[in-house]
């Protein structure tokens, strides 16, 4: 199957259309001659890089209801399926781009993130800076790239999949789904393995609706949220993670409380970036110290609480125009 909304859209169209002409859409020949039809619409189209959208799906289903009006029931001529091929076609480039929020998100994932500096899509190690994971042919893996004034260049970045591995080295190709023109934010990638990066979710971002893919500058994959969750040693915790944004947001939350509340009761945590490998402390290792506090002045040595940290990159701001 190409595209499953088109796939949807053209059999339900099919179906409506029997049904609007009195045809029996209960008879089991009905129904078998609107799936072949809307199997061979759906052959007729090409992939859909990301998805057909909604829009996409409602063009399709009105287009084959349409093409339904002169009543066929059991027997659907070739001509009606390329009839309705041509017309998807020529009006599809006149829908406007659907916005990226109203759940219309698609999700993929990733095994993993890699953070090595590749410099040659033709020769990736499968087991350097990969978060501590070795990866395989077929897995899918995120280019994190650099933060800074090296950053490489769009057309390393964001996720690939792994192709046949010789002695620790593989080519990487775009996924199917993240290539062309795309709708930004449309994306969403959550990886499933890694030390650090595990249960992250990354996305495409950039400052117009679309953007395409490995040549449009500014577009980055990088981690919506991020968790980690650490243990309180006198009062505090040393950690890193990555911080992309100027606009990124932070937030503690007590996991276990480890503390007496009657002599030493803690009234606030607080985060401290002491910066990173990037531009101004922004970069994907920035040091993170928490800190318990009995009072806005007076730190609490006799918390071991475990607390969860977590870091929101905000896509409104970037640390410097990237380098393409």
């Amino acid at each position: 199957m190409n595209n499953a909304r088109i796939y949807n859209g053209a059999l339900v169209g099919a179906l409506s259309g029997m049904s609007l002409n009195r045809v029996e859409t209960t008879s089991s020949a009905t129904v078998a001659s609107c799936v072949a039809f809307a199997t061979a619409v759906d052959n007729a189209i090409s992939p859909i890089v990301g998805g057909a959208s909604a829009g996409q799906q409602e063009l399709i289903t009105h287009l084959a209801q349409d093409a339904m009006t002169n009543a066929y029931a059991t027997s659907i001529p070739t001509a009606v399926v390329t009839k309705v091929v041509a017309a998807f076609t020529l009006a599809v480039s006149a829908l406007a781009a659907e916005p990226s929020s109203g759940g219309s998100t698609t999700r993929y994932s990733a095994r993993n993130v890699s953070t090595q500096a590749v410099t040659d899509l033709s020769s990736f190690s499968v087991s350097t800076d990969n978060d501590g994971i070795t990866n395989v042919e077929g897995d899918v893996v995120i280019l994190a790239g650099l933060v800074d004034s090296s950053l490489q260049a769009v057309t390393l970045r964001g996720p690939f999949v792994v192709g046949a591995v010789d002695r620790g080295i593989a080519p990487l190709t775009r996924p199917s789904w993240y290539t062309g023109s795309l709708v930004t934010g449309m994306q969403e990638c959550v990886v499933d393995e890694g030390a650090t990066f595990n249960g992250t979710v990354w996305n495409s971002f950039h400052i117009a609706a679309t953007f395409t893919v490995g040549t449009t500058d500014g577009v980055w994959f990088m981690p919506y949220t991020v968790n980690f969750q650490v243990g309180l040693v006198n009062g505090s915790s040393h950690l890193h993670a990555p911080v992309l944004s100027y606009l990124s947001g932070f937030a503690v939350t007590r996991t276990l409380k480890n503390f007496d509340e009657g002599a030493d009761p803690t009234i606030m945590y607080d985060l401290t970036l002491r910066g990173g490998t990037g531009n101004d402390g922004v970069g994907y290792d920035v040091d993170m110290y928490v800190n318990a506090w009995v009072s806005n002045t007076v730190g609490n040595n006799a918390d071991s609480s475990v607390v969860t940290v977590t870091v929101s990159n905000n896509t409104s701001a970037y640390p410097s125009p990237p380098v393409t």
